[in-house]
Protein backbone atom coordinates (compact mmCIF):
# COMPACT_ATOMS: atom_id res chain seq x y z
CA UNK A 1 0.00 0.00 0.00
CA UNK A 2 2.87 2.25 1.13
CA UNK A 3 4.97 1.74 -2.32
CA UNK A 4 2.06 2.19 -4.52
CA UNK A 5 1.14 5.29 -2.70
CA UNK A 6 4.73 6.86 -3.31
CA UNK A 7 4.18 5.72 -6.38
CA UNK A 8 1.17 7.66 -7.52
CA UNK A 9 2.51 10.22 -5.47
CA UNK A 10 5.67 10.92 -8.41
CA UNK A 11 2.90 10.22 -11.67
CA UNK A 12 1.89 14.06 -11.28
CA UNK A 13 5.55 15.15 -11.74
CA UNK A 14 6.34 12.57 -14.33
CA UNK A 15 3.22 13.59 -16.42
CA UNK A 16 4.25 17.04 -16.44
CA UNK A 17 7.83 16.26 -17.39
CA UNK A 18 5.90 14.40 -20.71
CA UNK A 19 3.53 17.37 -21.25
CA UNK A 20 6.91 20.04 -21.00
CA UNK A 21 8.68 17.93 -23.74
CA UNK A 22 5.93 17.27 -25.66
CA UNK A 23 5.58 21.43 -25.51
CA UNK A 24 9.47 21.62 -26.85
CA UNK A 25 9.59 18.92 -29.47
CA UNK A 26 6.46 20.33 -31.37
CA UNK A 27 8.70 23.54 -32.13
CA UNK A 28 10.73 21.01 -34.19
CA UNK A 29 14.52 21.76 -33.12
CA UNK A 30 16.24 20.21 -30.55
CA UNK A 31 16.96 22.40 -27.74
CA UNK A 32 19.91 22.59 -24.82
CA UNK A 33 18.77 21.47 -21.01
CA UNK A 34 15.39 20.54 -23.27
CA UNK A 35 15.22 17.04 -20.88
CA UNK A 36 16.82 18.95 -17.67
CA UNK A 37 14.55 21.88 -17.61
CA UNK A 38 11.35 19.52 -18.22
CA UNK A 39 12.06 17.68 -15.26
CA UNK A 40 12.91 20.56 -12.66
CA UNK A 41 10.25 22.39 -13.67
CA UNK A 42 8.03 19.64 -13.27
CA UNK A 43 8.92 19.11 -9.64
CA UNK A 44 8.97 22.64 -8.64
CA UNK A 45 6.22 24.18 -11.00
CA UNK A 46 3.77 25.34 -9.42
CA UNK A 47 6.18 26.82 -7.16
CA UNK A 48 8.20 29.05 -9.32
CA UNK A 49 6.23 29.70 -12.54
CA UNK A 50 3.29 32.44 -12.24
CA UNK A 51 -0.36 31.73 -11.61
CA UNK A 52 -2.08 30.20 -14.89
CA UNK A 53 1.31 29.98 -16.70
CA UNK A 54 2.50 26.66 -17.75
CA UNK A 55 6.28 26.13 -18.54
CA UNK A 56 6.09 24.73 -21.39
CA UNK A 57 3.98 27.88 -22.79
CA UNK A 58 6.74 29.73 -21.45
CA UNK A 59 9.23 27.56 -23.85
CA UNK A 60 6.69 28.27 -26.52
CA UNK A 61 6.38 31.77 -26.50
CA UNK A 62 10.10 32.73 -26.40
CA UNK A 63 12.03 33.40 -29.72
CA UNK A 64 15.28 30.99 -30.74
CA UNK A 65 17.68 33.73 -29.04
CA UNK A 66 15.49 33.82 -25.72
CA UNK A 67 14.25 30.51 -25.88
CA UNK A 68 17.84 29.17 -24.85
CA UNK A 69 18.11 31.88 -22.24
CA UNK A 70 14.84 30.61 -21.12
CA UNK A 71 15.60 27.40 -20.98
CA UNK A 72 18.81 28.10 -18.53
CA UNK A 73 16.50 29.83 -16.52
CA UNK A 74 13.80 28.25 -15.84
CA UNK A 75 16.28 25.05 -15.55
CA UNK A 76 18.52 26.72 -12.73
CA UNK A 77 15.35 28.26 -10.91
CA UNK A 78 14.06 24.39 -10.75
CA UNK A 79 17.43 22.89 -9.20
CA UNK A 80 17.69 25.84 -7.21
CA UNK A 81 14.38 25.31 -5.94
CA UNK A 82 14.69 21.38 -5.30
CA UNK A 83 18.44 22.05 -3.53
CA UNK A 84 16.52 24.20 -0.95
CA UNK A 85 13.71 21.66 -0.63
CA UNK A 86 16.67 18.89 -0.08
CA UNK A 87 18.38 21.39 2.49
CA UNK A 88 15.38 22.13 4.72
CA UNK A 89 14.29 18.50 4.56
CA UNK A 90 17.91 17.79 6.37
CA UNK A 91 17.11 20.67 8.61
CA UNK A 92 13.61 19.64 9.65
CA UNK A 93 15.54 16.26 10.34
CA UNK A 94 18.38 17.55 12.32
CA UNK A 95 15.90 19.41 14.42
CA UNK A 96 12.50 17.04 15.20
CA UNK A 97 14.39 14.17 15.14
CA UNK A 98 15.71 14.52 18.82
CA UNK A 99 11.92 15.76 19.62
CA UNK A 100 10.38 12.49 18.29
CA UNK A 101 12.99 10.24 20.07
CA UNK A 102 12.32 12.31 23.75
CA UNK A 103 8.90 11.62 22.76
CA UNK A 104 9.19 7.74 22.36
CA UNK A 105 10.81 7.82 25.81
CA UNK A 106 8.16 9.80 27.68
CA UNK A 107 5.45 8.18 26.02
CA UNK A 108 6.75 5.04 27.11
CA UNK A 109 8.12 6.22 31.17
CA UNK A 110 5.20 8.42 31.67
CA UNK A 111 7.24 10.57 32.59
CA UNK A 112 9.20 14.36 31.54
CA UNK A 113 6.11 15.57 29.32
CA UNK A 114 6.39 19.22 30.46
CA UNK A 115 10.38 19.10 29.09
CA UNK A 116 8.91 17.49 26.09
CA UNK A 117 6.87 20.28 25.86
CA UNK A 118 9.35 22.54 25.89
CA UNK A 119 11.40 21.13 23.42
CA UNK A 120 8.86 20.65 21.26
CA UNK A 121 8.26 24.48 21.02
CA UNK A 122 11.86 25.09 20.90
CA UNK A 123 12.21 22.64 18.14
CA UNK A 124 8.97 24.54 16.33
CA UNK A 125 10.28 28.15 16.64
CA UNK A 126 13.78 27.39 15.23
CA UNK A 127 12.71 25.55 12.46
CA UNK A 128 11.34 28.88 11.20
CA UNK A 129 8.18 31.40 10.81
CA UNK A 130 6.15 28.90 8.55
CA UNK A 131 6.94 26.12 10.86
CA UNK A 132 5.49 28.35 14.09
CA UNK A 133 2.39 29.59 11.96
CA UNK A 134 1.88 25.89 11.07
CA UNK A 135 1.73 25.14 15.05
CA UNK A 136 -0.61 28.05 15.86
CA UNK A 137 -2.49 26.70 13.22
CA UNK A 138 -2.83 23.39 14.71
CA UNK A 139 -3.40 24.58 18.30
CA UNK A 140 -6.85 25.80 16.80
CA UNK A 141 -7.66 23.05 15.54
CA UNK A 142 -9.18 20.72 18.44
CA UNK A 143 -11.09 18.73 16.43
CA UNK A 144 -8.05 17.33 14.33
CA UNK A 145 -5.32 17.32 17.26
CA UNK A 146 -5.44 16.21 20.84
CA UNK A 147 -6.60 18.62 23.20
CA UNK A 148 -3.16 18.48 25.38
CA UNK A 149 -0.48 19.06 21.73
CA UNK A 150 -3.43 21.89 21.17
CA UNK A 151 -2.49 23.30 24.57
CA UNK A 152 1.44 22.95 24.04
CA UNK A 153 1.12 24.53 20.59
CA UNK A 154 -0.92 27.52 22.07
CA UNK A 155 2.07 28.88 24.15
CA UNK A 156 3.96 28.96 20.72
CA UNK A 157 5.60 32.60 20.69
CA UNK A 158 3.76 35.44 17.85
CA UNK A 159 6.13 37.46 18.16
CA UNK A 160 9.54 36.56 16.32
CA UNK A 161 12.69 38.46 15.61
CA UNK A 162 12.09 41.13 13.14
CA UNK A 163 13.93 41.46 10.16
CA UNK A 164 16.60 44.68 8.99
CA UNK A 165 15.65 47.63 8.31
CA UNK A 166 17.43 48.00 4.94
CA UNK A 167 15.31 44.65 3.91
CA UNK A 168 11.91 46.60 4.69
CA UNK A 169 13.57 49.94 3.10
CA UNK A 170 14.09 48.03 0.08
CA UNK A 171 10.86 45.94 -0.23
CA UNK A 172 8.82 49.72 0.28
CA UNK A 173 11.13 50.65 -2.20
CA UNK A 174 10.43 48.41 -4.26
CA UNK A 175 6.64 48.21 -4.08
CA UNK A 176 5.68 51.82 -4.27
CA UNK A 177 8.23 52.78 -6.98
CA UNK A 178 9.64 55.51 -5.09
CA UNK A 179 11.87 56.83 -2.60
CA UNK A 180 10.81 55.86 1.24
CA UNK A 181 11.26 59.63 1.89
CA UNK A 182 8.95 60.55 -0.61
CA UNK A 183 6.31 58.74 1.52
CA UNK A 184 7.48 59.05 4.94
CA UNK A 185 8.42 61.99 6.78
CA UNK A 186 9.19 59.86 9.62
CA UNK A 187 9.40 56.10 10.05
CA UNK A 188 10.89 54.23 13.41
CA UNK A 189 13.35 52.08 12.34
CA UNK A 190 12.21 49.57 15.02
CA UNK A 191 8.86 47.81 14.59
CA UNK A 192 6.28 47.99 17.25
CA UNK A 193 5.57 44.33 16.54
CA UNK A 194 7.26 41.24 14.25
CA UNK A 195 5.46 37.91 13.42
CA UNK A 196 5.73 35.29 12.09
CA UNK A 197 4.53 36.99 8.22
CA UNK A 198 5.03 40.89 8.38
CA UNK A 199 6.31 43.09 10.51
CA UNK A 200 4.68 46.51 11.78
CA UNK A 201 5.87 49.80 11.97
CA UNK A 202 4.33 53.34 12.81
CA UNK A 203 4.98 56.37 10.82
CA UNK A 204 3.97 59.65 9.48
CA UNK A 205 2.95 60.47 5.53
CA UNK A 206 4.47 63.16 3.50
CA UNK A 207 2.19 66.09 2.69
CA UNK A 208 2.64 65.22 -0.90
CA UNK A 209 1.93 61.49 0.18
CA UNK A 210 -1.15 62.42 2.51
CA UNK A 211 -2.09 64.67 -0.44
CA UNK A 212 -2.18 61.34 -3.10
CA UNK A 213 -4.95 59.43 -0.27
CA UNK A 214 -7.88 58.69 -1.94
CA UNK A 215 -10.81 60.71 -1.07
CA UNK A 216 -12.68 57.67 0.72
CA UNK A 217 -9.69 57.73 3.44
CA UNK A 218 -9.87 58.65 6.75
CA UNK A 219 -8.78 62.23 7.51
CA UNK A 220 -7.43 61.50 10.70
CA UNK A 221 -3.98 60.01 9.30
CA UNK A 222 -2.12 63.12 9.44
CA UNK A 223 -0.53 62.60 12.60
CA UNK A 224 0.32 58.82 12.27
CA UNK A 225 -0.18 55.48 10.43
CA UNK A 226 0.96 51.52 10.66
CA UNK A 227 3.41 50.08 7.49
CA UNK A 228 2.67 46.44 7.67
CA UNK A 229 5.81 44.62 5.63
CA UNK A 230 6.46 41.31 4.79
CA UNK A 231 9.33 39.16 6.18
CA UNK A 232 11.46 38.65 2.95
CA UNK A 233 11.65 35.68 1.17
CA UNK A 234 8.91 34.65 3.14
CA UNK A 235 6.81 33.51 0.27
CA UNK A 236 9.47 31.83 -1.09
CA UNK A 237 10.27 29.89 2.28
CA UNK A 238 6.58 29.22 2.49
CA UNK A 239 6.44 27.46 -1.10
CA UNK A 240 9.56 25.14 -0.24
CA UNK A 241 7.87 24.47 2.99
CA UNK A 242 4.92 23.59 1.47
CA UNK A 243 6.51 21.56 -1.42
CA UNK A 244 7.93 19.42 1.66
CA UNK A 245 4.78 18.96 3.58
CA UNK A 246 2.62 17.50 0.63
CA UNK A 247 5.16 15.13 -0.31
CA UNK A 248 5.66 14.32 3.45
CA UNK A 249 1.90 14.54 4.27
CA UNK A 250 1.36 11.79 1.09
CA UNK A 251 4.37 9.40 2.52
CA UNK A 252 2.72 9.69 6.43
CA UNK A 253 -0.59 8.85 4.99
CA UNK A 254 0.55 5.41 3.02
CA UNK A 255 2.61 4.03 5.62
CA UNK A 256 1.15 5.02 9.21
CA UNK A 257 -2.70 4.13 8.10
CA UNK A 258 -4.34 5.35 11.71
CA UNK A 259 -3.57 8.89 10.89
CA UNK A 260 -5.47 8.16 7.47
CA UNK A 261 -8.79 9.46 9.04
CA UNK A 262 -7.14 12.48 9.32
CA UNK A 263 -6.22 13.07 5.93
CA UNK A 264 -2.92 15.30 6.19
CA UNK A 265 -2.65 15.89 2.58
CA UNK A 266 -5.96 17.73 3.07
CA UNK A 267 -4.62 19.32 6.09
CA UNK A 268 -1.81 20.61 4.23
CA UNK A 269 -4.27 22.03 1.51
CA UNK A 270 -6.34 23.91 4.17
CA UNK A 271 -3.22 25.63 6.00
CA UNK A 272 -1.95 26.32 2.25
CA UNK A 273 -5.50 28.33 1.87
CA UNK A 274 -4.61 30.08 5.16
CA UNK A 275 -0.75 31.15 4.25
CA UNK A 276 -1.81 32.37 0.53
CA UNK A 277 -4.22 34.98 2.09
CA UNK A 278 -0.99 35.70 4.85
CA UNK A 279 1.78 36.47 2.16
CA UNK A 280 -0.11 38.71 -0.32
CA UNK A 281 -1.55 42.02 2.05
CA UNK A 282 -3.91 43.21 -0.67
CA UNK A 283 -5.96 40.35 0.88
CA UNK A 284 -5.82 41.88 4.11
CA UNK A 285 -6.98 45.05 3.26
CA UNK A 286 -9.87 43.80 1.45
CA UNK A 287 -10.75 41.87 4.11
CA UNK A 288 -10.65 44.90 6.26
CA UNK A 289 -12.43 47.42 4.07
CA UNK A 290 -15.24 44.24 4.06
CA UNK A 291 -15.34 44.40 7.93
CA UNK A 292 -15.36 47.77 8.46
CA UNK A 293 -18.39 48.43 6.10
CA UNK A 294 -20.26 45.88 7.97
CA UNK A 295 -19.52 47.26 11.24
CA UNK A 296 -19.82 51.21 9.87
CA UNK A 297 -22.67 51.84 11.87
CA UNK A 298 -21.43 50.24 14.81
CA UNK A 299 -20.04 52.68 18.12
CA UNK A 300 -18.36 50.07 20.04
CA UNK A 301 -15.85 48.18 17.22
CA UNK A 302 -13.44 49.60 14.86
CA UNK A 303 -10.86 48.27 12.48
CA UNK A 304 -8.15 49.83 11.02
CA UNK A 305 -8.14 51.28 7.59
CA UNK A 306 -6.20 50.81 4.68
CA UNK A 307 -4.76 53.91 3.04
CA UNK A 308 -5.16 53.75 -0.23
CA UNK A 309 -2.78 54.05 -2.94
CA UNK A 310 -0.31 52.92 -0.47
CA UNK A 311 -2.07 48.84 -1.05
CA UNK A 312 0.85 45.98 -2.51
CA UNK A 313 1.33 42.82 -2.24
CA UNK A 314 4.13 42.81 0.20
CA UNK A 315 3.49 46.56 1.89
CA UNK A 316 0.36 47.56 3.63
CA UNK A 317 -0.10 51.27 5.25
CA UNK A 318 -3.14 51.60 7.22
CA UNK A 319 -4.36 53.89 9.82
CA UNK A 320 -2.64 53.62 13.57
CA UNK A 321 -4.81 52.19 16.34
CA UNK A 322 -4.12 53.43 19.24
CA UNK A 323 -5.04 50.78 22.46
CA UNK A 324 -4.08 48.73 24.63
CA UNK A 325 -4.26 44.41 24.71
CA UNK A 326 -7.28 43.88 25.66
CA UNK A 327 -5.29 40.88 28.55
CA UNK A 328 -4.66 44.10 30.19
CA UNK A 329 -8.23 43.92 31.53
CA UNK A 330 -8.34 40.37 32.59
CA UNK A 331 -7.12 41.32 36.44
CA UNK A 332 -7.82 45.01 36.30
CA UNK A 333 -9.23 45.71 39.85
CA UNK A 334 -12.25 48.41 40.02
CA UNK A 335 -13.85 48.40 36.50
CA UNK A 336 -15.89 45.21 36.51
CA UNK A 337 -18.52 47.57 34.32
CA UNK A 338 -16.17 48.00 31.47
CA UNK A 339 -14.88 44.35 31.66
CA UNK A 340 -18.45 43.47 31.46
CA UNK A 341 -19.17 45.80 29.20
CA UNK A 342 -15.94 44.30 26.71
CA UNK A 343 -17.20 40.74 27.18
CA UNK A 344 -20.59 41.78 25.91
CA UNK A 345 -19.06 43.58 22.65
CA UNK A 346 -16.45 41.23 22.11
CA UNK A 347 -19.45 38.36 22.10
CA UNK A 348 -22.02 40.44 19.75
CA UNK A 349 -19.03 41.23 17.71
CA UNK A 350 -18.02 37.45 16.54
CA UNK A 351 -21.92 36.82 16.27
CA UNK A 352 -22.71 39.34 14.40
CA UNK A 353 -20.13 38.62 12.12
CA UNK A 354 -21.30 34.92 12.08
CA UNK A 355 -25.44 35.18 11.80
CA UNK A 356 -25.38 38.39 10.45
CA UNK A 357 -22.68 39.16 7.89
CA UNK A 358 -21.37 35.36 7.45
CA UNK A 359 -17.52 36.84 7.39
CA UNK A 360 -15.87 35.88 10.21
CA UNK A 361 -12.25 37.12 11.78
CA UNK A 362 -9.91 34.03 11.49
CA UNK A 363 -7.58 34.68 14.03
CA UNK A 364 -9.54 36.36 16.87
CA UNK A 365 -7.08 35.79 19.77
CA UNK A 366 -6.26 38.19 22.45
CA UNK A 367 -3.45 39.84 20.59
CA UNK A 368 -5.20 40.86 17.90
CA UNK A 369 -7.68 42.93 20.67
CA UNK A 370 -6.62 46.52 21.80
CA UNK A 371 -9.41 48.29 23.81
CA UNK A 372 -9.37 51.86 23.65
CA UNK A 373 -11.97 54.48 26.27
CA UNK A 374 -12.09 57.86 24.65
CA UNK A 375 -14.57 59.26 27.95
CA UNK A 376 -15.17 62.68 26.05
CA UNK A 377 -16.87 60.72 22.75
CA UNK A 378 -17.39 57.65 24.18
CA UNK A 379 -17.35 56.43 27.59
CA UNK A 380 -18.11 53.14 26.31
CA UNK A 381 -14.52 50.85 25.78
CA UNK A 382 -14.05 50.55 22.45
CA UNK A 383 -13.22 47.51 20.70
CA UNK A 384 -10.27 47.70 18.31
CA UNK A 385 -9.36 44.44 15.99
CA UNK A 386 -6.55 44.03 14.03
CA UNK A 387 -4.39 41.55 11.48
CA UNK A 388 -8.10 40.38 9.25
CA UNK A 389 -5.85 38.30 6.91
CA UNK A 390 -7.34 35.00 7.62
CA UNK A 391 -11.57 34.93 7.59
CA UNK A 392 -14.10 31.95 7.46
CA UNK A 393 -17.44 32.06 5.43
CA UNK A 394 -19.84 29.51 5.97
CA UNK A 395 -22.28 28.02 3.48
CA UNK A 396 -26.16 28.68 4.17
CA UNK A 397 -26.12 24.89 5.21
CA UNK A 398 -23.28 25.49 7.58
CA UNK A 399 -25.09 28.09 9.33
CA UNK A 400 -28.15 26.00 10.01
CA UNK A 401 -26.28 23.26 11.10
CA UNK A 402 -24.59 25.79 13.88
CA UNK A 403 -28.00 26.92 14.75
CA UNK A 404 -29.08 23.04 15.21
CA UNK A 405 -25.94 22.76 17.23
CA UNK A 406 -27.23 25.42 19.62
CA UNK A 407 -30.78 24.36 19.45
CA UNK A 408 -29.68 20.83 20.78
CA UNK A 409 -27.54 21.91 23.19
CA UNK A 410 -29.94 24.03 24.89
CA UNK A 411 -32.62 21.32 24.75
CA UNK A 412 -30.33 18.47 25.54
CA UNK A 413 -30.17 16.97 22.44
CA UNK A 414 -27.16 14.78 22.43
CA UNK A 415 -27.93 12.76 19.84
CA UNK A 416 -29.08 15.28 17.30
CA UNK A 417 -25.20 17.33 18.23
CA UNK A 418 -23.84 13.94 17.00
CA UNK A 419 -26.24 13.49 14.05
CA UNK A 420 -24.98 17.06 12.82
CA UNK A 421 -21.28 16.11 13.07
CA UNK A 422 -21.75 12.62 11.37
CA UNK A 423 -23.79 14.14 8.35
CA UNK A 424 -20.55 16.51 8.14
CA UNK A 425 -17.69 14.16 8.49
CA UNK A 426 -16.34 13.25 5.38
CA UNK A 427 -14.85 10.43 7.12
CA UNK A 428 -16.72 7.01 8.23
CA UNK A 429 -17.03 6.72 11.88
CA UNK A 430 -16.23 3.27 13.05
CA UNK A 431 -19.05 3.40 15.18
CA UNK A 432 -22.04 5.77 14.89
CA UNK A 433 -23.74 4.09 17.62
CA UNK A 434 -21.43 4.48 20.34
CA UNK A 435 -20.27 7.81 19.23
CA UNK A 436 -24.21 8.97 19.45
CA UNK A 437 -24.47 7.51 22.86
CA UNK A 438 -21.10 9.27 24.45
CA UNK A 439 -22.19 12.50 22.62
CA UNK A 440 -25.51 12.45 24.58
CA UNK A 441 -23.87 11.40 27.70
CA UNK A 442 -21.46 14.27 27.26
CA UNK A 443 -24.55 16.91 26.54
CA UNK A 444 -26.42 15.55 29.66
CA UNK A 445 -23.74 15.93 31.92
CA UNK A 446 -22.28 19.37 31.00
CA UNK A 447 -26.62 20.54 30.85
CA UNK A 448 -27.83 18.61 33.73
CA UNK A 449 -30.70 19.19 35.87
CA UNK A 450 -29.07 21.30 38.38
CA UNK A 451 -27.17 23.57 35.15
CA UNK A 452 -28.51 26.85 34.03
CA UNK A 453 -28.02 28.86 30.70
CA UNK A 454 -25.00 30.92 32.84
CA UNK A 455 -23.37 27.89 34.18
CA UNK A 456 -23.43 26.38 30.49
CA UNK A 457 -19.91 26.95 28.96
CA UNK A 458 -19.47 26.56 25.15
CA UNK A 459 -16.08 26.58 25.21
CA UNK A 460 -15.50 23.56 27.54
CA UNK A 461 -18.73 21.39 26.42
CA UNK A 462 -17.09 21.74 22.36
CA UNK A 463 -13.69 20.60 23.78
CA UNK A 464 -15.20 17.65 25.19
CA UNK A 465 -17.12 17.55 22.28
CA UNK A 466 -13.91 17.86 19.87
CA UNK A 467 -11.78 15.35 21.73
CA UNK A 468 -15.20 12.71 21.44
CA UNK A 469 -15.00 13.47 17.42
CA UNK A 470 -10.85 12.44 17.27
CA UNK A 471 -11.72 9.37 19.49
CA UNK A 472 -14.54 8.29 17.01
CA UNK A 473 -12.47 9.56 13.45
CA UNK A 474 -15.23 12.13 13.00
CA UNK A 475 -13.78 14.86 10.62
CA UNK A 476 -15.91 18.17 9.33
CA UNK A 477 -14.67 20.96 6.83
CA UNK A 478 -12.17 23.07 8.50
CA UNK A 479 -14.56 26.73 7.82
CA UNK A 480 -17.31 24.73 10.02
CA UNK A 481 -15.09 23.81 13.00
CA UNK A 482 -12.69 27.02 12.93
CA UNK A 483 -16.03 29.10 13.05
CA UNK A 484 -16.94 26.52 15.91
CA UNK A 485 -13.34 27.31 17.84
CA UNK A 486 -13.69 31.06 17.53
CA UNK A 487 -16.40 31.29 19.25
CA UNK A 488 -15.03 28.53 21.95
CA UNK A 489 -12.08 30.76 21.86
CA UNK A 490 -13.80 34.15 22.11
CA UNK A 491 -15.82 32.98 25.16
CA UNK A 492 -12.73 31.85 27.02
CA UNK A 493 -11.86 35.89 26.59
CA UNK A 494 -15.27 36.95 27.66
CA UNK A 495 -15.08 34.92 30.94
CA UNK A 496 -11.71 35.94 31.56
CA UNK A 497 -13.29 39.58 32.00
CA UNK A 498 -16.48 38.27 33.02
CA UNK A 499 -17.18 35.20 34.78
CA UNK A 500 -20.94 34.96 35.26
CA UNK A 501 -21.14 36.22 30.84
CA UNK A 502 -23.60 33.54 29.37
CA UNK A 503 -22.60 33.46 25.29
CA UNK A 504 -25.94 31.16 24.72
CA UNK A 505 -27.97 33.80 26.28
CA UNK A 506 -26.16 36.58 24.51
CA UNK A 507 -26.48 34.58 21.05
CA UNK A 508 -30.23 34.05 21.17
CA UNK A 509 -31.37 36.98 19.06
CA UNK A 510 -28.84 35.53 16.35
CA UNK A 511 -29.75 31.80 16.58
CA UNK A 512 -33.66 32.71 16.33
CA UNK A 513 -34.02 35.05 13.55
CA UNK A 514 -31.72 32.44 11.71
CA UNK A 515 -33.89 29.40 12.98
CA UNK A 516 -37.68 31.43 13.18
CA UNK A 517 -39.20 30.47 9.58
CA UNK A 518 -38.93 26.90 10.19
CA UNK A 519 -39.51 26.59 14.18
CA UNK A 520 -42.43 29.19 15.23
CA UNK A 521 -44.92 26.17 13.59
CA UNK A 522 -42.75 22.96 15.00
CA UNK A 523 -40.71 23.99 18.00
CA UNK A 524 -42.27 26.21 20.46
CA UNK A 525 -40.49 24.30 23.18
CA UNK A 526 -37.43 25.77 22.13
CA UNK A 527 -39.09 29.27 21.67
CA UNK A 528 -40.60 28.93 25.69
CA UNK A 529 -37.27 27.84 27.00
CA UNK A 530 -35.87 31.13 25.61
CA UNK A 531 -38.30 33.29 27.00
CA UNK A 532 -38.89 31.89 30.54
CA UNK A 533 -36.10 34.43 31.79
CA UNK A 534 -37.17 37.19 30.02
CA UNK A 535 -37.46 39.15 27.17
CA UNK A 536 -36.40 37.49 23.61
CA UNK A 537 -34.41 39.69 21.82
CA UNK A 538 -31.61 42.25 22.73
CA UNK A 539 -30.45 44.87 20.30
CA UNK A 540 -26.81 45.00 19.18
CA UNK A 541 -24.88 47.97 21.26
Amino acid sequence: MALVTCIRSIQQPLRQIRINVSALLKKGQKKPFLFQSAFATAVAQPFIVQKNTSVSDVFVSKSEPKLVVSQIKIFINGCLFIFHAIMRCIRYLVIFTPVIGFYLVTAASGKWFEAWSRSLLFAIELAGPVATKLGQWASTRRDLFPADICEILCRLQRRTKPHRWGKTQSIIEEMFHRPISEIFVKIDRVPVGSGCVAQVYKAKLTESAFESLKADNPGNVKESVAVKVLHPGIERKFRVDLFIMKWGAQFLNAIYWPLQWLDLPRCVDEFEKIMLSQVDLRVEAENTNIFNHNFSSNGNVTFAKPLYPFVAEKVLVETYEEGVSIELFYTEEGKASTKKRLADIGANTLLKMIFKDNFVHGDLHPGNMLVRKDYDSNPSPLLIILDCGITTKLTQKDLKDLSDTFKAIILKQGKVVADLFLERSFNKCPNPQLFKQEMEALVMKLRGEKLTLRNTQVGALMNDVFSLMIRHKVRVESQFSSVVLAIAVLEGVGRSLDPDMDLITIARPYVIKEMAREMFDSDKDFLEHFMEDGSLFSPFN
